[in-house]
């Protein structure tokens, strides 16, 4: 057979990018057959949004901002577990690693559009300080390490004979030995395990000098 369509195409299958009514003609020998097809597109959406970082570390807030024209049904897709349905929201995440979120939009006519994007999350620095003061001052009274990624930690206290005089769970320590008498002003050597919230472990050593 021979084909005919409104576009001018004579191929038994076209391709089309606009709505219209478009028809095609069979022919033969024999007979002429037609017949056609109305085609419909619903329009799509511009999407337009920010997100204020890409590369982050741990405990940083993230700004996202949706501004596409006409969207309904906003959903930021965190790559993690995590949604919130609104069209500017902030986010933290807590745990680093490289994720990939979507921004999911509904046009008017109850069509899906979508955005993926990539966010790459870093280790914040975690540290110990190198001397504290237990006067009760309000000021550096207790030593303990610090880190937003920090879930738990075990601080051990030597003093300069390689001594235990202070070991404990997730709490800081506050001068005292295991007496629960007053350490002396000095230099004293310490290890502390940490459990980070990307389920790994850490140990810092180092000393630090007790001022009384």
């Amino acid at each position: 057979p021979i084909y005919f369509w409104s576009t001018g195409a004579t191929s038994p299958t076209i391709t089309v990018f606009d709505s219209n009514l478009y028809w095609v003609e069979s022919r033969n020998t024999c007979d002429t057959l037609r017949d056609s097809i109305a085609i419909g597109f619903h329009p799509s959406l511009n999407l337009i949004y920010s997100i204020s970082e890409t590369t982050l570390f741990t405990g940083d807030t993230i700004e996202f901002l949706n501004s596409t024209i006409n969207s309904l049904n906003p959903i930021w897709s965190f790559g993690n577990g995590d949604s919130i349905f609104i069209d500017t929201t902030t986010y933290i995440y807590s745990v680093d690693g490289n994720y990939t979120g979507n921004l999911s939009l509904t046009t008017p006519d109850g069509c899906l559009q979508s955005a993926p994007f990539q966010i790459s999350v870093l280790l914040s620095e975690y540290f110990a300080p190198n001397i504290f003061s237990p006067n009760n001052d309000g000021t550096n009274d207790t030593f303990k390490p610090f880190g937003r990624d920090i879930e738990k930690f075990e601080t051990s206290i030597y003093n300069r004979w390689g001594e235990l005089i202070f070991n404990s769970n997730n709490t800081a320590w506050d001068g005292k030995n295991t007496s629960n008498t007053r350490a002396q002003a000095g230099m004293y050597n310490y290890i502390i395990k940490l459990s980070l919230k990307n389920g790994k472990q850490e140990i810092l050593k180092g000393n630090v000098t007790l001022v009384r």
